[in-house]
């Protein structure tokens, strides 16, 4: 089970899978406590196996061309995202002349500059959301602190609207 967490962890990493989970649905199951007697071997069926090695293939075509190289002055994205079990966050730089102020899916736009994760420790496993939230964004901010300190084009993106208003 640790190695399909993991493989969550990569696709939450890359934005081709933020708009379509659909990809990663036959994995989830494997998330779920298994029953009594079941082993691994039996939850691990050809519609697990397509759906790995899909979601493999969809990785490589978005990140073959590798990571881009930071470019000051561009317009920074940097997405947070917080749980009980773990952290991250997605850094993007806009590459286009386009009226868009948050990242897009539309090619060349917003390139993926910088990722990262952790998995939180018992105390901030026991944060409430809000403060779960708020302490993704505080550690992103000091993990990523070489190219946001000074900034003057950075927008923080959070998915917990009471944190908004803190921010």
């Amino acid at each position: 089970m640790t190695g399909v967490r993991s493989w969550f962890g990569l696709t939450n990493q890359v934005d081709c899978f933020h708009n379509d989970w659909s990809i990663m649905e036959p994995l989830r199951q494997l998330l779920k406590p298994a029953k009594t007697g079941e082993k691994w071997a039996d939850r691990w069926k050809q519609e697990q196996r397509t759906a790995f090695k899909n979601s493999r293939t969809k990785i490589v075509e978005k990140i073959k061309d590798g990571i881009y190289a930071f470019t000051p002055g561009l317009t920074t994205a940097l997405g947070t995202d917080w749980s009980r079990t773990g952290m991250g966050f997605h850094m993007t730089q806009k590459h286009c002349k386009c009226n868009l102020r948050v990242p897009s899916y539309c090619k060349d736009s917003w390139r993926t500059v910088l990722t990262g994760k952790k998995f939180t420790t018992g105390a901030e496993s026991r944060y409430v959301p809000v403060e779960g939230e708020a302490l993704a964004v505080a550690w992103a901010l000091g993990k990523s602190r070489h190219f946001t300190l000074g900034n003057d084009k950075l927008i923080v993106l959070v998915d917990h609207k009471p944190l908004l208003k803190i921010l």
